[in-house]
């Protein structure tokens, strides 16, 4: 009986080896993907501080003076054409609040 009882503990002696190795392992792993997380990050800083994104001042100003010329009408809602037309079907009135 002996024999089986050192078998026993030699089985679970070998279980709780591989255990440690696979904690090991999943530990080395989560350092490793929090390192390339941080690797990453820091690329990109380092990428964005070497091609930072300057505005077109030149074509916002251009397309200001062309919607200027639009008239009042114009707003970023409506366009140059106005407010487009009501129907009665979508409010019941002609006017624009539906009375």
């Amino acid at each position: 009986m002996s024999g089986i009882t050192a078998a026993g503990v030699l089985a679970a002696a070998a279980v709780a080896g591989v255990a440690a190795s696979v904690h090991q392992g999943e530990q080395a792993r989560k350092r490793a993907n929090q390192a390339l997380g941080i690797q990453k990050k820091e690329a990109d800083r380092s990428f964005n501080a070497a091609n930072p994104n300057r505005p077109n001042a030149a074509a916002m100003a251009a397309d200001n003076m062309q919607a200027a010329g639009a008239g009042v009408a114009s707003t970023t809602l409506t366009g140059g054409a106005g407010g487009a037309p009501v129907s009665r079907s979508s409010l019941g009135s002609s006017s624009l609040l539906g009375g």
